[in-house]
């Protein structure tokens, strides 16, 4: 099927070339040479020449839509093709305007899914190692947030190509899907189901379907015939075209326009059809709802487009703080030492229960480290054994080292001595000498 924005160029080329006088086959022969619809305007042509009527040999392409194909052969009957194309292709930008509105408000969702995206491959690759790979390394015991966080990030580091080829790739898929005639389906019962997307699309599909039939019916086309090209007008919307079956039976059954359309359409819109249809100006009447549809949409769309804004900026104030906090409350917990899993589930330990395991230079700094320390202890454990023992031969009593110590003393031994003036020090210089290192010696 061709798309709306080469059907309109088309149908504007078209009128020109009819406006122009100029006969049939040589307009098809100067658009012919356009490179956006020149190969089957070349077929179009050759068979116009053969005798085939225009329509037919629109038809024939198997690419237009079947209100177009309507439209060329009213226009074809009335002498008004120009007339009801230039219609026709007013609808098709507004159609397009539509999109384009759509697309430009999904943008800032998917700024924000790739601002995360972004960001968090920064943490992963840059920020974490720095700040967590060091203390995991050393085998230091730290939250379990990080060990997942850790496992991630490495895990991205190495297959980063695939992922970004996969997501490329799954992107293409979805977008070639989301084209095809069950994609098409989807979307339209999507535009029916889901709140958000029945907001967006309601007013777009109602001025659609007004404005389609106005045409309809203004290029001459009979009621019954309308239903029929309405029918296939709707095939990719299974809501839409069962409403439409069931309009074209209660019609063929003797119910007028308006009464085969409620249920359907708004209250309000139907009493206007009926009016109309009394009056004898539904075309026009059809055209002018369409617009205020028209109307309504672009209000929405606005509404839509400035709570994206927000909500794309609450989002990625929430995704900072969120990431901010997924690396400031790991460090703040090992550096207030807690644990939230067990050190077997990296096979790392502290220096309190065992050496830890490390290979190289670091790890043979560590090893020398705790056994200069295991030495230490044993030394002072000794010599602070042979002091207690020569306290206790000399009957010294044990002093009670606390603040009033000395006090506690001087009352038990009976002994309060004053003390005098004291005579002040001179001042002694000492020679610089290069200071020794300590050697251990025991205690006699």
């Amino acid at each position: 099927m061709i798309s709306d924005e080469h059907l309109m160029n088309f149908c504007r080329a078209l009128t020109d070339a009819t406006r122009s006088g100029l006969p049939l086959n040589e307009a098809f022969e100067i658009l012919s040479k356009s490179p956006k619809h020149g190969k089957f305007i070349a077929r179009v042509a050759n068979m116009v020449a053969g005798g085939s009527s225009l329509y037919e040999a629109l038809e024939a392409q198997r690419i237009f839509p079947p209100v177009f194909i309507a439209l060329v052969r009213a226009g074809e009957a009335g002498g008004k093709v120009d007339e009801f194309l230039s219609l026709y292709a007013d609808c098709l930008e507004v159609r397009i305007k539509f999109k384009r509105q759509i697309f430009r408000a999904l943008i800032y969702p998917a700024f924000t899914v790739i601002f995360a995206g972004a960001l968090f491959l920064l943490i992963s690759f840059k920020v974490f190692p720095i700040i967590f790979g060091t203390l995991i390394t050393l085998g230091i015991v730290v939250p379990g947030q990080m060990v997942w966080m850790n496992k991630i990030a490495r895990y991205l580091r190495e297959y980063w190509s695939p992922i970004i080829l996969f997501g490329f790739m799954a992107a293409l898929i979805f977008r070639a899907f989301m084209a095809s005639w069950p994609g098409r389906k989807i979307r339209a019962l999507a535009g029916h189901l889901l709140p958000g997307f029945r907001f967006a699309t309601k007013e777009a599909r109602l001025y659609n379907i007004y404005t389609t039939m106005g045409i309809l019916l203004k290029a001459g086309v009979p009621l019954s015939a309308m239903m029929d090209i309405l029918l296939q007008f709707s095939q990719d919307d299974i809501i839409i075209h069962r409403h439409f079956s069931r309009m074209s039976k209660m019609f063929s059954n003797g119910k007028t326009f308006s009464e085969s359309l409620a249920g359907f359409i708004p209250q309000e819109d139907l009493f206007n059809v009926e009016i109309a249809e009394k009056s004898g100006r539904l075309d026009e009447t059809l055209l002018r709802i369409g617009k205020n549809h028209y109307d309504r949409h672009s209000h929405r769309l606005k509404l839509l487009v400035t709570g994206f804004k927000i909500s794309s900026i609450l989002i990625i104030a929430i995704l900072s703080f969120g990431l901010l906090m997924a690396l400031v409350l790991p460090s703040l917990s090992v550096l207030k030492g807690t644990q939230n899993f067990m050190p077997e589930q990296l096979n790392l330990s502290t220096f309190s229960n065992q050496k830890p395991r490390q290979s190289g230079a670091l790890g043979a700094g560590l090893s020398n480290e705790q056994e200069m320390y295991d030495r230490t202890a044993s030394f002072n454990e000794i010599q602070g054994k042979k002091i207690a023992d020569l306290m206790q031969k000399s009957s010294i009593p044990k002093l009670n080292m606390n603040l009033f110590g000395a006090q506690q003393l001087q009352e038990e031994q009976g002994a309060k001595k004053k003390l005098g003036s004291i005579q002040p020090m001179k001042t002694i210089q000492f020679k610089k000498i290069e200071p020794t290192a300590i050697k251990s010696a025991d205690a006699n």
